[in-house]
């Protein structure tokens, strides 16, 4: 899947493609070190209470498409499948979520074409964030 570059809804997203055009590989190399050393995923400025929260992946060269498994809460856990940026190697969905949003987020990286088909899900390999479970204690 390809977007064009006035469908990425993320400025960030909007300079990276911008700069792959001119830069080419050094500007996925500068991209990529920014997000190794902040972590993803990005979030940016959107309207009034709301963000833009860009969720990332970079190709392994293995998954055929990438889904963020998103617990929204009550109304239940979403499937967000991610789009390839043009001429790279970053694969992105973003979302506009309210600026109090406390969610938790899994990759599904999948090597099928078939969008139905169940892939393992993943911590975020690019959020230095992560949230493990601990295990129980028995208070017995």
């Amino acid at each position: 899947m390809t977007n064009q570059s006035s469908d990425l809804l993320s400025p960030r997203l909007q300079h990276l493609h911008r700069d792959i055009k001119s830069d080419g590989q050094r500007a996925l190399e500068t991209f990529s070190a920014d997000i190794a050393q902040h972590g993803s995923p990005i979030i940016e400025p959107s309207t009034n209470d709301y963000s833009l929260v860009t969720f990332l992946w970079r190709d392994d060269g293995v998954a055929r498409q990438i889904a963020v498994i998103q617990d929204w809460g009550a109304d239940g856990i979403r499937e967000h499948h991610m789009t390839r940026l043009p001429d790279s190697d970053v694969w992105y969905v973003t979302r506009q979520m309210r600026n109090n949003t406390r969610t938790t987020y899994q990759l599904s990286p999948s090597i099928s074409d078939d969008p139905y088909q169940p892939a393992p899900y993943q911590l975020d390999p690019l959020n230095p964030k992560n949230l493990h479970s601990l295990p129980v204690r028995d208070w017995s």
